[in-house]
């Protein structure tokens, strides 16, 4: 966008709307980084509960985490 002479006007709604940063940035804010965490705990924490079950091990999740 630069090498064109364009700049982006975002408007940021809430703490967690940060998806006009992946165009006024260079590097990822505070609260985009809080929020990409927490959602790949999530999948992680998912699949993990997901293979254990298939297992049958309750023990493969705590080896994991550990």
């Amino acid at each position: 966008m630069e090498n064109l002479g364009i700049e982006p006007e975002v408007e940021r709604i809430g703490k967690y709307k940060s998806v006009g940063d992946q165009l006024t940035r260079r590097t990822m804010s505070e609260d985009h980084h809080e929020m990409l965490t927490a959602l790949l705990d999530n999948i992680y924490t998912h699949w993990l509960d997901n293979v254990s079950a298939a297992r049958g091990a309750s023990v493969f999740k705590d080896l994991i985490e550990t």
